[in-house]
């Protein structure tokens, strides 16, 4: 496997100049794009496009693990700034969560305006 700054080539179509697209892994966050070459040779960031919203969806998971069931202010509270800016973004992300089977929702002790998250897998 070829290493590009911080992609790792996992596929690449031999084509020539402007018209090469290769199929990397973001070594930071783990995400899959199909990207042109020259794209991907002249990158100088130390993040992908997808490595916040990953990184953050990540934490939340960890800190579900971590601390067991919480409310989704405490969520926002215990997240590092970089994860949590803001609170529209925080509740995507969770949403996404839960469709993905990650973190399961709850309501608590018959509480009906709470929701709890919770991880699925300790």
């Amino acid at each position: 496997m070829m290493t590009l700054g911080i992609f790792e080539v996992l596929a690449d179509d031999g084509e020539k100049y402007h018209a090469r697209t290769v199929t990397v892994r973001c070594t930071r966050c783990g995400s899959v794009a199909e990207r042109t070459y020259a794209s991907v040779q002249t990158f100088r960031s130390k993040s992908c496009q997808h490595c916040p919203r990953r990184l953050a969806k990540q934490a939340i998971v960890e800190l579900l693990r971590e601390r067991g069931p919480l409310i989704r202010r405490h969520i926002e509270r215990l997240l590092p700034a970089a994860h949590a800016r803001k609170t529209a973004n925080l509740v995507a992300i969770l949403a996404e969560l839960v469709e993905a089977g990650e973190i399961v929702r709850f309501h608590p002790m018959g509480w009906s305006r709470t929701w709890m998250y919770d991880a699925t897998h300790r």
